[in-house]
């Protein structure tokens, strides 16, 4: 691949783009029993490939065979994945709850990111 090539953008030319919707990640609140929780944003639509991660690729990427993951693939999302005191943003596609697991960010090379996400219940 040549850098600032921008491959996602020529492959979603040939791939049929998906909406799915992130939550971003605001905040921690302490909640009536006094419990940190999240708190998320408005949620906002946004475009691109959605693929679900098969299992037989979860052991070369170190992924938990007791869950479900998907890949978002977007030239035009922004997205967050956990850090030290920040909670990562929720994706919400095809009906289903996934947090962000963590980022390939090509925003500056190519202008794109991918996102594998981790499904949870909402």
């Amino acid at each position: 691949m040549i850098p600032s090539s921008n491959i996602l953008s020529t492959a979603l030319r040939l791939i049929a783009r998906t909406e799915f919707v992130i939550i971003p990640w605001q905040s921690s609140a302490p909640d009536a029993r006094g419990i940190n929780v999240d708190v998320f944003g408005p949620p906002v639509t946004y475009n691109g490939h959605v693929q679900i991660i098969n299992q037989n690729r979860y052991q070369a990427l170190g992924l938990d065979f007791q869950k479900s993951y998907i890949r978002i693939y977007s030239d035009d999302a922004a997205v967050s994945d956990v850090e030290r005191s920040r909670g990562s943003d929720k994706i919400v596609w095809n009906g289903d709850t996934y947090k962000v697991d963590s980022i390939t960010d090509w925003q500056v090379v190519d202008g794109w990111l991918r996102a594998t996400c981790v499904k949870v219940q909402p």
